[in-house]
């Protein structure tokens, strides 16, 4: 019988043709890709694209198509199961995944209530994940999927098909009694440096606070200089990336923080790591004087990682300033080791561990790979604990033959960091579809922070990335493993 597939991910997969076998055979492990708690009927077809395939519910009969014939499983359980195991024998193959010619096959998925959805996947020689191209439908929900296409050794497709999660109230859908340290969160890396090409930008000119909350985007990576005269209550805080001004005063990132908790972001959070460029004293006076201590209700600022409750509609303070024996409120890390090619970690005053990899000083293109393997080390070491708080730093610098933009989006054949970490995530989220238990609801039908394979979430980490839109499926898909769970 094949592996079910549960979880809200569904899964497809085919086995490649070969001499032995011109028509290879499909194995689609899907189940209803809303949220709830309740099994639907799903039909499914496959055709070239532009033919026109009539609908009939299964098990009643074969639905017949141009190019295809798609039947039920007979060890398939349609009327009780949520996961509908189907094969599928095409009348005429496909063409050998190993071309590269590209071919096309439509996928369409019939759901109820009443409604459909449509896309492409393409066989052709390449081994990372895609979108896949939605053509047309009328989908009850919102819905977006993303395939693998095989390389020429490989043996299988698999697409992912996911109900879409709104980006700007993610969290909400979160059980408020968990550690934020339990979530999968994405962050960009010096989130104010939008000018300075190509030395000193890590985000485009358009990515605004305001347009990185409304993305899904929950930590801050704040860099600034206490600008002005007389002391530093008169002073004002400029974003700056070393010596490259960035155009914005803090109270204008604040602005638009509030906006964004004011409004549709009100059961949300928002980590902010405050960093001082130069003079450190200066800018920690300036920054508690002028900007903290008149909005300190907004703020959670006890020195420990927070439960979501506890800080909805409230920004996080992470203070990268004052010495390694200060508490100068929030999350204070007592070291910081420069562009360390390791994972450190420190105990904040709750007990509770962090542990951060920030390697950016990669030489080149060529260490890239090196960087990635850091990451996984780090979600590896402490994916095991929800309690621990994990910081994963994307980005890289090096002059002149690393780039931020290049590190993030690659360059000159070598894979930027931004789709080895959606290659990854979608991997992970792959085997959680085929693995994954039933999760239980949380308060008020929240869905509970998933256990896969028995264990905690093992993509439970901060993501701060570089260009983080020039990879329009990452952070979609780095909110969305929050959610893996049976219906």
């Amino acid at each position: 019988m094949p592996p079910t597939c549960s979880s809200t991910v569904g899964c497809l997969s085919t086995v490649a043709p070969s001499s032995s076998s011109p028509s290879p055979l499909l194995e689609i492990h899907v189940h209803d890709l809303t949220l709830k708690a309740t099994a639907s009927a799903l039909v499914f077809a496959l055709g070239q694209p532009g033919s026109n395939i009539p609908a009939r519910k299964f098990p009643n009969g074969v639905q017949q198509g141009t190019s295809c014939i798609l039947s039920v499983a007979p060890e398939s359980k349609f009327a009780s199961s949520p996961t509908v195991p189907l094969v599928l024998t095409p009348k005429t193959p496909v063409g050998n995944v190993s071309q590269k010619r590209e071919q096309s096959i439509t996928l369409l998925v019939q759901l109820k209530p009443q409604g459909f959805l449509v896309g492409v996947f393409k066989y052709y020689q390449t081994s990372t994940w895609q979108r896949v191209e939605a053509i047309s439908g009328n989908a009850p929900f919102p819905y977006y999927a993303l395939q693998t296409r095989p390389s020429p050794s490989g043996s299988k497709i698999h697409v992912l098909l996911f109900s879409t999660v709104d980006p700007e109230t993610w969290m909400s859908k979160l059980p408020s009694s968990a550690p934020l340290s339990s979530f999968c969160i994405p962050g960009t890396h010096e989130s104010l440096a939008r000018y300075g090409y190509p030395i000193s930008t890590c985000q485009n000119v358009a990515s605004t606070v305001a347009a990185q909350l409304a993305a899904g985007i929950r930590f801050l990576d704040v860099r600034v200089n206490a600008k002005g005269k007389g002391y530093p209550s008169q002073q004002k805080l400029l974003a700056y990336h070393g010596v490259t001004d960035e155009r914005i005063e803090f109270g204008q990132v604040l602005a638009q923080c509030w906006d964004f908790l004011d409004g549709v972001g009100k059961s949300e959070t928002v980590i902010i790591s405050m960093k001082p460029e130069a003079d450190a004293a200066t800018m920690q006076a300036c920054f508690e004087q002028v900007y903290l201590n008149p909005t300190k209700s907004r703020w959670f600022l006890e020195p420990r990682v927070p439960t979501l409750g506890e800080a909805r509609g409230k920004l996080i303070l992470m203070s990268r300033y004052g010495s390694s024996s200060d508490q100068p409120g929030g999350i204070h890390p007592s070291i910081w080791p420069n562009s360390e090619k390791d994972i450190f970690s420190y105990i904040i005053p709750s007990g509770q561990k962090v542990e951060t990899q920030d390697w950016y000083n990669v030489g080149t293109l060529g260490s890239l790979g090196d960087k990635f393997q850091l990451m996984q080390k780090l979600l590896s070491s402490s994916g095991s604990d929800p309690n621990t708080l994990s910081i994963n730093f994307a980005n890289g610098s090096s002059f002149p033959l690393a780039l931020p933009p290049s590190v993030a989006m690659g360059a000159l054949g070598y894979t930027g960091m931004n789709k080895r970490i959606l290659d990854y995530v979608a991997n992970q989220l792959l085997q959680a579809s085929r693995t994954s238990p039933l999760a239980a609801l949380g308060e008020k039908g929240a869905v509970a922070p998933l256990p896969w394979n028995g264990a905690t979430n093992p993509l439970k980490c901060i993501f701060n990335l570089d260009y983080y839109e020039t990879t329009p499926d990452l952070v979609p898909l780095l909110i969305q493993a929050n959610f893996q769970q049976n219906p």
